[in-house]
């Protein structure tokens, strides 16, 4: 009996409490007051500013960001001086320990001002007005939520009414789920957007949604995250045939009208628009290409010259003289210089169907380029800045989101905190888009600077960055720049091909003998000139798309009793000289992995069995004085293998890693080849027989490896997109890291200018070059 009683007292007990706990959360909840100010606000105001704590956003960060004071913006200092009014009237209420859910202040026209807040509970309504009352504040208050003018007439003659409707409060109401310091709303004549601010060191992102007035001129993509080495644009395109061209062109304009996702993407010198019927779009190919080709399984169309100008009409190319096309996974792919597909193949081969409708990165620039880019014309948000000495990262991203009637965006502007000590910058009135490399000069013992801008002119520049001629070219260089010495006086002259020309230009920019060389076919693979006896008797060799191989002289002419060698397949890679025995060879590997070995004057000599799979990332020819003896040492993604000149194949070592990219190159002391790896994690150094030699982890996935070896040590450029890190292996066969998060639109280069062992990195970014000791 004892026992029952105490079971229904302690039953008793929690039962009550259960509900006394229970009332009193109702009866606190009832006096929560509902925020409307959203709701109340007077419609079609041009901002809105919302925040929760004035003192913070003021002390923390309006008035102490520094990225935050540089930006310009018509409304930047009334929002400061709003905020500090704000402030002196929350602190007397923060005393009293009443508590505001956000602060809003809304712009209409005739500038008129209106600030607006919700108490969070009903026993502060009071309290609140007494304080306004107080300080002769006009305002209304409706429900616990007050709207506050700077004249009494400000809230007579706008009209409260509710406005749930309206884009500013569905946008602020999905920002109140991951508040931020601030969050703003415009509207101007061609957009309304609102954002959301959040303040960094030396950063300042915004993230929001953005409605333009005119909405034909944009187009709806998903969201896709994109890993690419060049900054692209992707713009609406619409294609009107035009009926005057012939009927071979309109038939494959028409196939592609009905298979085009209606967007262009342009990355360098490459248009791509996405398809969604590749079949169709290849068989029309086919009759608007003279000839076609394949390497590394792509496979290249030339159209042909009498169809070329109107198709480059019709779907805006840059080239109406030369066009060369091609399908990677579902994108048509046209270029002037077919190269660039098998440069950007990774890029070009993305899932462009559903992506970003505008992405752009400015690294490195200065608030200038902010200004002059054409990033203007597509920011939500219009800023500027003080003109001072500091550099930018600024970053636009802009796609559609899951409301029909708006994009998405992101934008981010950072301080560049890029530090270090330029020997010199040079600014170029276009774009720079071919870093050539360097040119030994004999009169000064210094390096010249060699690169092309956006029309090709190839210009140069001497060791303290100042330009000193400009010669004009049709297309880019495509082959290293040969030092030669045409009379053999010590004088040198560089040498070099584009797609149809070869050049030897001499220290001025000045043609030397009987070049350029004019070719009516264009050139496959980069010339190689080749010394045979180290005598300074030259020979250049290179192949064209006529299959035939070519053996030239510096006097412009073919070499005496060379017959011109043919080969049905293509030669994409430089023609390599080796000698063996009694016996030399000039090897020709072609795009389908034949090697074969000619004579100096043309003649086959040997055609290997074994071929060279498609699955290779680089190789190494490794000879002595017998056939059986000298080999061709290769890397693919599983292997390092090799093959004799006597036809024998063996594996070498089979890899324990996922192999990204690999380099075979030399020590320049001891002239010992090595095999430079890069997997996920670790950067690895090789030998030919697949001993790992030395190692450094990495601290990001890189995407490609560049070797510029040196006098004493050799630099390795580390890259993800256009960032460069570099390492070094110094003469004790030490690697160390030498400098990261280099950006550059071009891949670096790294050249001792005085010839005194102190190295310096040139890179370029837009229209500058930057060249740095490291």
């Amino acid at each position: 009996m004892k026992n029952l009683k105490l079971y229904l007292l302690v039953a008793f007990i929690t039962i009550t409490s259960v509900f006394l706990f229970l009332s009193i959360r109702y009866f606190y909840h009832q006096n929560i007051i509902e925020n409307k100010v959203l709701a109340l606000l007077p419609a079609s105001p041009d901002c809105i500013i919302r925040f929760n704590n004035p003192e913070e956003l003021y002390n923390q960060y309006l008035s102490q960001n520094i990225l935050f004071k540089k930006i310009h913006s018509n409304q930047k200092d009334v929002l400061i001086k709003i905020v500090a009014k704000v402030d002196s009237l929350y602190r007397p209420l923060f005393a009293e320990d009443v508590k505001i859910q956000s602060f809003y202040i809304a712009h209409y026209i005739d500038d008129i001002w209106l600030l607006g807040f919700a108490a969070y509970q009903t026993k502060d309504i009071d309290k609140i007005q007494k304080y306004l009352k107080s300080k002769n504040f006009y305002f209304k208050e409706i429900d616990g939520n007050f709207l506050i003018a700077e004249k009494e007439i400000n809230l007579n003659q706008i009209n409260i009414s509710s406005s749930t409707n309206n884009n500013y409060v569905r946008w602020m109401n999905i920002f109140s789920k991951n508040p931020a310091p601030l969050d703003i709303y415009q509207k101007s004549e061609k957009s309304e957007c609102a954002y959301q601010v959040y303040f960094k060191t030396n950063n300042i992102q915004l993230n929001g949604f953005v409605k333009y007035t005119d909405v034909s001129k944009y187009s709806h993509y998903n969201k896709f995250n994109l890993n690419i080495d060049e900054n692209i644009k992707i713009q609406p395109f619409n294609i009107n045939i035009n009926g005057e061209n012939d009927e071979v062109v309109n038939d494959f304009l028409k196939t592609f009208q009905e298979h085009y996702l209606h967007k262009k993407i342009s990355i360098q010198n490459c248009r791509v628009f996405p398809l969604n019927n590749i079949e169709a779009i290849f068989i029309n190919l086919k009759n608007i290409s003279d000839s076609n080709f394949i390497n590394d399984n792509i496979t290249i169309f030339k159209i042909k010259p009498d169809v070329t100008k109107s198709l480059a009409t019709q779907l805006q190319l840059l080239n109406d003289t030369s066009i060369y096309a091609s399908i990677l996974e579902n994108n048509l792919i046209f270029t002037s210089d077919f190269n660039l597909i098998y440069r950007y193949k990774k890029t070009l081969s993305e899932n462009f169907s559903e992506t970003d409708y505008y992405l752009l990165q400015l690294i490195n620039v200065t608030s200038e380029d902010i200004e002059n880019s054409d990033i203007q014309q597509y920011l939500p948000v219009q800023w500027t800045f003080q003109k001072d000495s500091m550099n930018y990262d600024f970053n636009v991203q802009i796609y559609s989101s899951l409301m029909n009637d708006c994009f998405a965006f992101q934008m981010n502007v950072q301080k560049n905190n890029y530090t270090q000590q330029y020997l010199w910058t040079f600014l170029h009135p276009t774009k720079i888009q071919n870093l050539v490399g360097t040119f030994d000069d004999h009169k000064t013992h210094t390096q010249f600077v060699l690169f092309q801008d956006s029309s090709f002119n190839l210009i140069c520049l001497n060791a303290n960055g100042e330009k000193l001629w400009e010669y004009p070219l049709k297309s880019l260089i495509q082959s290293p720049v040969f030092i030669v010495d045409i009379l053999k006086n010590n004088k040198h002259q560089m040498l070099f091909n584009t797609e149809k020309s070869i050049y030897l230009l001499d220290r001025n920019g000045k043609n030397v003998g009987n070049f350029p060389i004019q070719l009516t076919s264009k050139i496959t693979n980069p010339i190689n000139v080749i010394d045979y006896e180290g005598n300074k008797n030259y020979r250049i060799w290179f192949s064209t798309q006529n299959h035939y191989t070519y053996n030239y002289t510096l006097d412009g002419k073919m070499a005496e009793q060379y017959r011109p060698y043919y080969c049905e397949e293509w030669i994409l890679n430089p023609i390599e000289y080796v000698s063996i025995g009694l016996s030399d060879y000039l090897v020709l590997i072609t795009d389908k992995g034949k090697v074969i070995g000619i004579s100096r004057k043309g003649d086959s000599r040997l055609v290997l069995k074994n071929k060279l799979p498609d699955s290779i990332i680089c190789y190494y020819f490794d000879v002595s004085n017998t056939l059986e003896n000298s080999y061709i040492y290769y890397v693919t993604t599983k292997n390092i293998e090799r093959i004799s000149f006597n036809n024998q194949h063996k594996i070498i070592s089979q890899w324990n890693i996922s192999i990204i990219d690999a380099q075979f190159f030399t020590e320049p002391l001891i002239k010992t080849p090595f095999i430079a790896v890069l997997d996920s994690s670790e950067f690895k150094l090789f030998n030919q027989k697949g001993d790992i030699v030395k190692s450094i982890k990495c601290d990001k996935m890189y995407q490609k490896i560049d070797v510029l070896p040196l006098s004493s040590k050799v630099y390795f450029l580390l890259s993800k997109d256009n960032s460069y890190d570099v390492v070094v292996l110094d003469i004790d066969k030490n690697f160390q890291y030498f400098v990261k998060n280099i950006s550059s639109d071009e891949t670096p280069i790294i050249t001792s200018f005085f010839n005194d062992n102190s190295d310096m990195l040139i890179y370029v970014q837009g229209n500058k070059i930057y060249c740095k000791k490291i």
